[in-house]
């Protein structure tokens, strides 16, 4: 079973994308006298502020990245959650799943999104740009979340919605979801796991082999525990039995055992 479920932030919990791209034309147009088209900005999709700012003879990038972000604050009520998205957060809870956002924005971008959107309740984790030396493609970032959450990197599913996103948990040896809500189709072909919508997200996780043995589908004990096949823990046990000796898996199973019954 996955323990945490990583995030990234935009793109793929908020739909800020085209927001980025306004303030930066803003930005280049307002402080640095430049007048660039969206389209053209759309280019750098994928690239570092520091590569962007260079391509347009700006030394001072770090400077020019304050003023980007100045911009961005004026406009930051333009930023959106994903439809659906918020929904899947409970029911992963509910199941013991640990929440983390993983990000290549600064501390303060994202506390002040997080704030925003009422995000704090419901993440357990989360890493900035500023808590690892290197940021993704890197994974330093899932890295430093391995340490937070104290789990091991195949217990980590990272959700993104960009190349950047995909090769650090390659670089990691973590399971990678793409977010098609908010990422370019052609990079379906570099991606095992596929999330068309937010609801995809739910149905990755329990349908997701117990541990690591292989041995029972968490979709397929629910629903035996939804015909009553067992109630209780020794009912369990015995059930289990009869499928694998993995500890680990009567562990988890236990979990979605008191999830049903709470929910009945």
């Amino acid at each position: 079973m996955y323990n945490v479920v990583a995030f990234d932030l935009d793109g793929t919990l908020l739909n800020s994308e085209p927001i980025n791209w306004k303030s930066l034309q803003t930005c280049l147009n307002i402080h640095y006298n430049t007048s660039v088209s969206i389209d053209e900005l759309l280019k750098f999709t994928g690239k570092s502020a520091k590569d962007i700012f260079i391509h347009y003879g700006i030394k001072d990038y770090k400077s020019a990245q304050i003023k980007w972000i100045d911009e961005f604050d004026k406009i930051l009520d333009e930023v959106v959650i994903f439809d659906g998205v918020l929904d899947e957060f409970d029911k992963l809870i509910k199941l013991g799943v640990k929440l983390a956002i993983v990000t290549s924005r600064k501390r303060h971008e994202l506390d002040k999104l997080m704030t925003k959107f009422d995000l704090e309740k419901y993440f357990d984790y989360t890493v900035s740009i500023d808590d690892t030396k290197e940021p993704k493609p890197s994974n330093e970032p899932l890295q430093k979340l391995m340490e937070l959450a104290n789990c091991r990197h195949k217990e980590i599913l990272f959700i993104g919605d960009s190349t950047t996103d995909i090769e650090c948990a390659k670089n990691n040896d973590s399971k990678f979801a793409l977010a098609l809500w908010g990422a370019n189709p052609d990079l379906k072909e570099q991606c095992k796991i596929v999330l068309n919508t937010p609801k995809d997200i739910y149905k990755t996780v329990v349908t997701k082999r117990v541990c690591g043995c292989n041995k029972i589908y968490f979709d397929e004990l629910l629903q035996d525990a939804k015909e009553g096949k067992f109630t209780t823990y020794n009912e369990l046990i015995d059930f289990v039995s009869d499928r694998t000796d993995c500890f680990d898996c009567f562990e988890s199973a236990w979990k979605l055992l008191k999830l049903h019954i709470n929910e009945n």
